[in-house]
């Protein structure tokens, strides 16, 4: 019984941390240089509803196994929405650690003219910083960052560690 209470503690923490920010864009409109509605914008779990908007996605860069991705208490995955369209899938985790959150996958619609285009990877950040304060991690780590994707995350804060490691302090 107290796991499943262990569960639904840190459900609510990534529900919080994504209705957050939700509430952060429509506070600070320029995080996405004043171009989205608020009220469209919507983040939800990569659950079937997301894995199905997923399959209208041709073609994609990439073939991550979103059905497998590893669900744990600590684990936060995410579906990024704009008027009822999905835009973005993110995954990270912070099992086993009370230091960092690994964010291993992000993947966002290859459309160059959909409206969250260069604001995918900076509204998942959003997402996973309000969650790292919510569970108490005081970094975000990728662990593998793809090659053409580290300019983006350099320029949303990331840093080299002394591992060679992009990591992100969450403020």
């Amino acid at each position: 019984m107290a796991r499943l209470g262990v569960w639904e503690k840190y459900r609510t923490l990534a529900e919080a941390a994504r209705e957050d920010a939700v509430d952060t864009v429509a506070a600070k409109p320029w995080i996405v240089d004043y171009k989205l509605d608020p009220a469209l914008l919507r983040f939800g779990r990569v659950n079937q509803k997301a894995l199905a908007a997923l399959q209208e996605w041709e073609p994609r860069r990439y073939d991550f196994n979103w059905e497998k991705k590893h669900n744990h208490a600590r684990a936060i995955d995410l579906s990024l929405w704009y008027d009822d369209q999905l835009y973005g899938l993110c995954f990270a985790t912070a099992k086993h650690s009370k230091l960092r959150i690994k964010w291993t996958l992000l993947e966002g619609h290859l459309d160059t003219n959909h409206p969250l285009r260069g604001y995918v990877a900076t509204l998942m950040l959003i997402v996973l910083e309000s969650y790292a304060l919510g569970i108490g991690v005081p970094m975000i780590l990728i662990p593998e960052a793809l090659a053409g994707a580290i300019p983006t995350y350099r320029e949303l804060g990331f840093d080299y560690n002394s591992k060679g490691q992009l990591v992100k302090q969450v403020e």
